[in-house]
This record gives C-alpha cells, structure tokens and sequence, in this order.
C-alpha cells in the first residue's frame, strides 16, 4: 500500500518565490522578537511582500523570521512601524 503524502503547512513552489508563514502556535507573544515574528506570520502575506512594503531587504526578514539571525534596531523599527506596532512601558 503507497503511503499518501501529507501537504506540509509550509509548501515551497518551485519557482522562485519563498513561502507564506503560517504561525503555528496560538501562545501569546513573550519578547520584542516573538512580537514582530508573530505579526509577520499574521499578516499572511509573503516575506517578500512584507519585506519590501517595511523597506527592509528580504534577505534580512526571512533569516529574521526564520530565526537564523537578529535585526537590527533601525530594521526593527521599520518593521514595527509597517506593522502598527509600538514600543512602551509596561504598566
């Protein structure tokens, strides 16, 4: 019997383009980075898109999300202000 293959979450097309993240844990947001992570994931949108819409280099946001790599405050703060995010105080 030929085992049936299960679509990953994440599927890869062989054209070029990376693929869209899907978040797969509903827990809430700890750090900065698990903030700017999670709201990449929820936009839906590509790395691609996403990247060049904040104005940073794709490259950077995809080792970024992927987490092979931090960003820099200045990136993150492009990122953040595309995503409607803000930085403050814990009450």
């Amino acid at each position: 019997m030929a085992k049936k293959k299960i679509p990953s979450e994440q599927t890869k097309r062989k054209v070029g383009r990376l693929p869209i993240i899907r978040s797969r844990t509903k827990r809430k947001a700890k750090t900065m980075t698990d903030t700017l992570i999670a709201a990449v994931k929820k936009t839906g949108k590509r790395i691609t898109v996403v990247a060049r819409e904040a104005g940073i280099a794709q490259s950077v946001l995809y080792r970024f999300v992927m987490g092979e790599r931090d960003l820099q405050l200045r990136s993150a703060e492009k990122l953040a202000a595309y995503l409607g995010l803000e930085l403050r105080p814990k009450a």
